[in-house]
């Protein structure tokens, strides 16, 4: 996981300066080879891309070569159809020999948009055989589809946020991203009970406890 990960909504430049500082100081903390410099004649000139386009992405790196120890900085931004910047700011380490998913940002060589690097708990990349991939957002309340045909707002859809504008009561959310697994997951599967078991890893929204089986059991529901 990176030693700094942060989203905000609609913040100042001072903000996401400050942010990044303190991100890039985090992840060369203890590190003698490949610390970052990244100081505010590297950040203030792309500060205003946040105001005047619809989103984008900048990776910061001590070294170019994925063999060498680095610290990594990424700012990335997407702006909502309220016209909020929702924006993310991360650091991490590169080790050689510590290539999992957890140690990266993103697949290696995989280009992926930037409301994917914002918001990855509810947003998705689907492909379908003979169509280009499509991101998905999927909202708790069961609402799912291409983000501008739901007015997706960073978090939830449109109507959903609308609901919580007017002081209505909110829906509970299940996990959106399942973590905790540290092996190479061998199956996902869904349950009728709404449980979730994923490779070794289990997870439900309340009553969860371990399965040392692979794929979806009827064991695991306590029934």
């Amino acid at each position: 996981m990176p030693a700094f990960d942060r989203v905000f909504l609609s913040p100042s430049g001072a903000e996401v300066e400050k942010a990044l500082t303190q991100a890039v100081a985090g992840a060369n903390k203890r590190c003698t080879s490949g610390q970052l410099e990244l100081g505010p004649r590297q950040v203030r000139p792309v500060l205003p891309r946040l105001a005047s386009q619809p989103e984008g992405a900048l990776l910061w790196k001590a070294n170019k070569e994925d063999r060498q120890r680095s610290t990594e900085a990424l700012l990335v931004w997407w702006v909502d159809r309220l016209g909020r910047p929702h924006v993310r700011v991360a650091a991490q380490r590169r080790e050689p020999g510590r290539e999992l998913w957890e140690h990266r940002f993103a697949p290696p060589g995989d280009s992926r948009p930037p409301l994917w690097f914002v918001h990855p708990e509810r947003v998705y990349l689907r492909t379908r055989p003979g169509e280009e991939r499509e991101l998905i957002a999927v909202c708790s309340c069961g609402a799912s589809g291409p983000p501008e045909e739901i007015g997706w707002l960073g978090e939830r859809c449109g109507p959903c946020h609308d609901r919580g504008e007017e002081g209505a009561a909110q829906g509970g959310e299940g996990p959106a991203m399942l973590r905790g697994q540290g092996s190479a997951v061998v199956g996902v599967g869904f349950l009728e009970d709404g449980l979730v078991s994923m490779g070794r890893l289990f997870l439900a929204t309340s009553g969860a406890r371990p399965c040392n089986t692979h794929g979806p059991h009827r064991c695991c529901s306590g029934a």
